[in-house]
């Protein structure tokens, strides 16, 4: 499957770096109050920076991942033509493709599963009105929580339309703020400290974000990116 489109659905969870640990960083007094909401705002934007980068949650948010059938080789459809029963969830498509187990990975890390955290996997046929919801029973597929990215594997993969999509809906981030890596807290303190000094746009060298900010976050990488 194809990733088509990721959303975030949800957010429920709080800052992994709080307001009193931001003013310790930029050497403000607990009574030195008429930044605070400023501050709580870079906060947050270091937080969704890092996130980005690195294709993980920083905090626990609910997540819509959205898969759509992959394009099949022309010469596969050219044959498909003649042998309609080749269809793309086909054992004869999956094996021409290589693919030996069905399996979707999930965008954002880390996959938060547990007995409050829950994951569904569900077939949406489009096209047709009223469009069709189905929801694949939780037999069907297991989940690799530990896999980083997570990945849900299918036992037999679920028969999509040409029309359809595949949608997984979980979530992902820490249980809680402790469980976020020391060096992603140091790097949101670091962009914190940067933007408060450099309030407005900046083109100078010299006001570019510190190097060990970008050794941060190399050192909790994922997919290799950063």
């Amino acid at each position: 499957m194809r990733l088509r489109s990721t959303n975030i659905i949800g957010i429920s969870g709080v800052e992994p770096v709080s307001l009193t640990e931001a003013k310790s960083q930029l050497r403000l007094l607990p009574e030195q109050t008429e930044d605070d909401a400023f501050i709580v705002g870079l906060i947050a934007t270091g937080r969704a920076l890092i996130e980005r980068r690195l294709g993980i949650a920083l905090v626990a948010k609910q997540v819509k991942a959205i898969y759509d059938n992959e394009e099949p080789p022309i010469d596969w459809r050219l044959a498909a033509s003649f042998m309609p029963t080749l269809t793309i969830q086909s054992t004869q498509y999956r094996a021409a493709l290589g693919i030996v187990e069905p399996y979707v990975t999930l965008p954002v890390s880390k996959l938060l599963y547990d007995a409050q955290h829950s994951l569904t996997v569900a077939v949406d046929e489009l096209g047709i009105y009223p469009a069709v919801h189905t929801t694949v029973a939780s037999t069907q597929y297991y989940v690799d929580a530990d896999s980083q990215p997570g990945v849900v594997r299918f036992v037999n993969m679920p028969y999509v339309p040409a029309r359809g999509t595949l949608t997984v809906t979980y979530w992902a981030g820490p249980a809680s703020p402790m469980d976020v890596a020391p060096q992603l807290k140091s790097a949101i303190l670091l962009y914190v400290g940067h933007l408060y000094v450099h309030r407005e746009a900046v083109g100078d060298r010299a006001d570019e974000l510190p190097l060990a900010f970008e050794t941060l976050l190399a050192s909790e990488s994922v997919t290799g990116r950063y």
